[in-house]
């Protein structure tokens, strides 16, 4: 029977962190660019206490374990903003962004702005990254000293080419990069809508859009949360279900226990 209780105890704890991601997958049903995780479970070491007649073995597990948490990037829907600095990525691709640290960031929320210094910036303040003027090299993008103050109408085509006018004359202030891995559900999640590179994800493919299923831009768009509420909440469900029959198997063991406690007096 103390293999009945820890089998239960490590139920509840699975159950409980199942709770924990889909309860998170809800609260991020409306958040832009945001993917869903989902728990994967694993039964546990078993112990082999005798054979059957057959010569089978008689295996007892031990319960279960949580194998993983994988995260679904499979791409969204789009919804309108109406404003020409939001972009929408049809494929595969993350925007690169950098921040004050240097640390490297990847991210399909596109809403995207210029700071007071010129640069193109995310929502949280990163630099974007990719080719200004005639650079080969990626870095950030910014509207160059002499145009400060005198561009306008700035917009962002299907191919991640930034444009202005001046003096109505088009400019071009530069091209977004996109990335994309080999295994983008092995990422880390780094808040903020923010995917860091990982060990597992592989390394980042920079390109420019629409290369390699990477997808074209949309200008003013954003992506939606791939969050499928009917889904999480049947496995809200399941899962408050699952709970509470560990809960009953720990109930029922200590009323075994309690009944060989009573033969004994």
């Amino acid at each position: 029977m103390k293999i009945s209780l820890s089998s239960a105890v490590s139920g509840l704890r699975s159950h409980q962190t199942k709770m924990d991601v889909t309860g998170n997958n809800i609260a991020n049903v409306n958040t832009n660019g945001f993917k869903s995780s989902n728990v994967s479970f694993t039964d546990v070491y078993y112990q082999t206490v005798g054979n059957n007649q057959n010569g089978n073995p008689v295996q007892v597990g031990s319960g279960v374990s949580v194998s993983g948490v994988s995260v679904n990037t499979a791409p969204s829907g789009m919804v309108a903003t109406g404003r020409a600095m939001d972009i929408y990525i049809s494929g595969n691709g993350f925007i690169i962004t950098q921040n004050s640290n240097g640390e490297m960031f990847y991210t399909r929320s596109g809403a995207l702005n210029f700071d007071a210094a010129g640069r193109l910036v995310d929502s949280n303040g990163n630099f974007v990254l990719g080719w200004s003027g005639n650079g080969e090299d990626i870095g950030v993008i910014t509207i160059a000293d002499s145009l400060q103050g005198k561009i306008t109408g700035i917009s962002i085509g299907a191919n991640g080419e930034v444009t202005g006018f001046v003096n109505n004359k088009q400019v071009s202030i530069g091209k977004i990069a996109v990335a994309q891995f080999s295994n983008p559900g092995g990422l880390y999640k780094s808040g903020s809508n923010n995917f860091a590179q990982s060990p597992n994800s592989g390394e980042a493919m920079v390109s420019l859009p629409d290369n390699n299923g990477a997808g074209s831009f949309a200008a003013g768009y954003l992506e939606m949360s791939n969050v499928d509420i009917a889904k999480e909440s049947t496995d809200m469900i399941t899962t408050q279900r699952g709970f509470q029959a560990n809960t009953r198997t720990i109930t029922t063991t200590d009323e075994m226990l309690d009944e060989l406690i009573n033969i004994k007096r």
